[in-house]
């Protein structure tokens, strides 16, 4: 008598090696940390430490992996030299030390706006109307508030208040043009008066948004960096028209941090 007996046929996972899945991300960007990216590497800035960290591009691949809110990017992991991994772990150690990153889950960075496109600038004759008295009162104010936060070293607690601020007047109202020019033409006029503008682009765009805040107005405020050489820039738009910057300028610089109140 013959037996026929069938081969037992073996299953994929025995054949397949067993494919773990990838590791949770072990590290996020503290709240205070914002990155962009760069063919040449990345560049963090840290507005706690009030001081900007350049990261070279062979660590990217890495960083983006162990990263968890790493900020969205269209770059993939094309680097042609990998570092040691004692050297991944030594500037990631250094980063933890710095407080940039932290082992917190923290949100994604929101997108970063997109550069201007226009400058919106009043006229000669916009810039000679009588300032009314309470862009006057606004803007004693905003100075007074920046001056104080910033003597203080407390630049996140008035971003803070500019984001929540900012996020009550973009889901409630909207501006004209004649009435943002109206009010950029008194804060020009105003500066003038307070303080010079050169050399000093943070605290002039901090007091436009201060300005602008309490004055209901929305806008985004804007901090972009440059490389090679190294440059930051700050600045101030409504939509895609910046307001205290030509954009030729502006555009000479990616945005690493924007608040607009939109996120």
């Amino acid at each position: 008598m013959q037996f026929c007996t069938q081969t037992p046929r073996t299953s994929r996972a025995t054949i397949e090696p067993n494919r773990e899945p990838p590791a949770p991300p072990t590290y996020f960007f503290s709240t205070h940390a914002y990155c962009c990216e760069f063919d040449e590497g990345a560049i963090i800035l840290d507005i706690l430490g009030d001081s900007y960290v350049g990261i070279d591009a062979r660590h990217l691949a890495n960083l983006r992996t162990r990263v968890g809110n790493w900020p969205d990017s269209d770059r993939t992991n094309r680097e042609a030299e990998s570092p040691s991994s004692s050297e991944s772990d030594s500037l990631i150690a250094d980063l933890l030390r710095r407080g940039i990153l932290t082992v917190k889950t923290t949100l994604r960075q929101p997108s970063s706006a997109m550069g201007p496109a226009t400058a919106l600038t009043p006229s000669s004759k916009e810039a000679r109307h009588p300032i009314p008295l309470t862009h006057v009162a606004q803007f004693s104010i905003a100075l007074l508030m920046v001056a104080w936060r910033l003597g203080r070293n407390n630049l996140p607690a008035l971003l803070d208040w500019i984001d929540r601020r900012q996020s009550s007047i973009h889901r409630r109202h909207s501006i004209t043009r004649e009435d943002a020019v109206g009010r950029i033409a008194s804060f020009f006029r105003l500066r003038s008066v307070c303080y010079t503008a050169r050399r000093r682009c943070l605290f002039d765009s901090l007091v436009l948004t201060a300005y602008l805040t309490r004055e209901m107005v929305p806008c985004t405020f804007v901090i972009g960096v440059a490389i090679k050489p190294f440059l930051a820039h700050a600045w101030v738009q409504i939509g895609e028209s910046v307001l205290n910057d030509t954009a030729e300028h502006a555009q000479d610089f990616r945005p690493i941090l924007t608040i607009d109140g939109g996120g």
